[in-house]
């Protein structure tokens, strides 16, 4: 039986401890787990990587929510949906994740159905990142440019003799049908020319005097894989430096990967990653290489906060709003209007009070802390003179609650 809905309840979620993720308190995510009560600060590893704070439904890492009836019981338990449509996350990242895409609805379906112990749901993952900071968050994110392509075949001789006599094919007709998935299919298969290219790139760059921003770039990847040719993507991806406060959007099917910094992510419920290098984990090239939009994005499209504190994306599953309630002597007040959907808010930095409106209930979160908001609720924000900043996970109002 489920507990009489109080419309706020704190939230806790779940820690993913993945091999790039930060260390110990370097890691946002680690604090935000010791905020909530998942892990006591005293019981922090500096030799564990708190990679990704999950806040959702997804039965990979699923939240829980604190009740004062029944203490703390799944999220899915306590939703008359059983379900979110989406996934809130939190990500420090120290060192490059692996070069993915994620698949649309129609290739999620064969993927679980082929490999349920790979593709774990059926879903579609389109996501969205926004920086976190203090320092900038690094992704690499869609193609180049064709003309940025070839100028590197010519200038980085490795690069070239990894794609083998695919280089010579771009440099002279880069606009033809199929030619970037060619070229992009030639290295990423990791064969022995590519690799052993790939070595002697990083035997190279390590002893220049100096490097361009692409080969700094490339010796980094080649330092944190050495022995994985996914390197030679610092001269086929677009190198994203976002700001704090600033986000890309990820569509089904589009090449990236996030190489370091802090940042809140949100996506459709999913956990559906096809992976083809800089990873230990489980490769599916083929895959990869047969999903890919394989379109130059030029330039990528940074995506900032409206007019209504959201960031306009192109999707039904999620809506994601920041409220940045900056540093006043006087305490500050501040209303968000009712959701069609149960909502997360997430305090990512200072300290606010949560109020429902029409009575004295209230919560205090601090940086870190999470609370899940019922349908219909009118929330009030109060901060005092240190200010706050604060994320809301939602449904647009377009999209049918149905009971969420």
């Amino acid at each position: 039986m489920r507990p009489a809905d109080p419309g706020v309840c704190l939230l806790q979620g779940h820690i993913q401890t993945y091999a790039w993720g930060r260390r110990g308190q370097r890691s946002r995510v680690a604090r935000y787990a010791a905020a909530q009560g998942i892990i006591p600060e005293q019981q922090m590893s500096d030799a564990l990587p708190y990679a990704e704070l999950w806040l959702g439904t997804h039965p990979s890492g699923e939240a829980s929510v604190i009740t004062e009836g029944r203490g703390r019981i799944p999220l899915s338990s306590y939703l008359p949906a059983g379900a979110l449509p989406f996934l809130l996350k939190v990500l420090s990242v120290d060192r490059a994740l692996s070069i993915q895409a994620h698949p649309d609805n129609e290739l999620a379906k064969i993927l679980n159905a082929r490999h349920p112990h790979l593709y774990r749901d059926a879903n579609h993952k389109p996501e969205m990142c926004v920086c976190l900071g203090p320092e900038p968050f690094e992704a690499l994110f869609g193609f180049r440019p064709v003309e940025q392509i070839v100028d590197a075949l010519k200038s980085i001789p490795e690069f070239r003799l990894a794609c083998g006599s695919f280089a010579a094919e771009f440099c002279e007709s880069p606009a033809a049908p199929d030619a970037l998935r060619k070229l992009f299919e030639s290295f990423m298969h990791n064969n022995l020319e590519s690799l052993e290219q790939a070595k002697r790139l990083r035997k190279r760059l390590e002893s220049a005097d100096k490097l361009d921003a692409d080969s700094a770039l490339a010796l980094r990847l080649s330092n944190q894989y050495p022995n994985d040719a996914g390197v030679f993507a610092a001269f086929l991806l677009n190198h994203v430096r976002l700001e704090p406060g600033e986000a890309i959007f990820v569509g089904p099917n589009e090449p990236h990967a996030y190489l370091q910094g802090d940042c809140v992510e949100i996506m459709a419920t999913s956990d559906n990653v096809v992976r083809a290098g800089l990873t230990e984990k489980h490769k599916d090239i083929e895959t990869l290489c047969s999903m890919l939009v394989y379109a130059s994005k030029d330039p990528v499209e940074v995506i900032r906060r409206d007019a209504q504190n959201r960031f306009p994306v192109p999707v039904d599953e999620f809506q994601l709003e920041c409220i940045d309630m900056e540093p006043k002597r006087e305490t500050q007040t501040m209303v968000l209007e009712p959701s069609i959907s149960y909502s997360i808010l997430l305090v990512v930095d200072g300290e606010v009070t949560v109020f429902r409106n029409g009575t004295s209930h209230n919560y205090i979160l601090s940086s870190g802390m999470a609370c899940l908001v019922a349908p219909g609720i009118q929330i009030h924000l109060q901060s005092g003179g240190s200010g706050c900043v604060v994320f809301r996970a939602s449904v647009p109002a377009a999209r049918d609650a149905n009971g969420l």
